[in-house]
């Protein structure tokens, strides 16, 4: 089984979503040896990395704290993949992956994609965005209002569970902004409340706004933030 374990003091919202999604959370201090250094972190960080490896775990360590900090600088864990909860203008060492401090959902999202990277490498992966989403029949009908949980260049997964969204439909997603971008598409799947819309722009203008929220939040992905979405069209 996938387990992660997170070094920091102030991390149990994301442990409780990691857990929500089925993943084992081991939770360590980190703490300096006596002379106050971080060797006592460097020790825990190596134990960790043993302990996972071939195992299909993931460290992450809250770099935000000085001690994180120090314990990512001192140590090289090579075995496994390591994620550093770190802002975008702190440096890293190199082979270390950034978590974007970031509501705690989007984040288990991003560790559940290294987590799954050796057996689902995805050529368009899934970005999380909670957007309000209303979704319509071609006839023009309104089904719902609700939200999405995640996009991708092809599609969505809407939060609802509701019987009457199936078959062909037309969604429209509200950016940040206020900006809306208009989908027409048709139901692919449901799952745990949820509905899978396989779905397109409904104009050019609708492409470039849904490009650009894909882009956007690809660029937070410890994974995916230098995947080229165009390569295929270019190949």
């Amino acid at each position: 089984m996938a387990s992660v374990w997170i070094y920091g003091d102030t991390v149990a919202p994301l442990v409780e979503a990691l857990r929500r999604r089925g993943i084992t959370v081991r939770v360590e201090p980190l703490t300096p040896d006596p002379g106050g250094s971080a060797a006592g972190a460097n020790a825990s960080l190596a134990a960790a990395a043993l302990a996972l490896y071939d195992g299909g775990g993931v460290v992450v360590v809250d770099a935000r704290a000085a001690m994180g900090r120090a314990a990512l600088d001192a140590h090289e864990v090579a075995l496994v993949p390591v994620l550093a909860i770190a802002p975008a203008e702190a440096a890293l060492p190199a082979g270390v992956l950034r978590l974007a401090p970031r509501p705690v959902e989007q984040m288990a999202h991003h560790v559940g994609d290294v987590i799954r990277a050796p057996s689902e490498l995805r050529r368009h992966p899934r970005v999380p965005a909670r957007l309000p989403l209303t979704l319509r029949a071609r006839s023009g009908e309104a089904l719902v209002d609700t939200h999405t949980a995640d996009l991708s260049l092809y599609g969505l997964r809407a939060v609802t569970d509701d019987p009457r969204v199936d078959g062909e439909v037309s969604a429209s997603v509200t950016l940040s902004d206020g900006a809306r971008v208009q989908l027409v598409g048709h139901v692919v799947d449901r799952r745990e409340g949820h509905l899978a819309l396989r779905c397109r722009p409904a104009t050019d203008d609708d492409l470039v706004l849904w490009l650009h929220v894909l882009i956007a939040e690809l660029e937070r992905s410890p994974l995916h933030r230098d995947l080229d979405p165009f390569g295929p069209l270019f190949a």
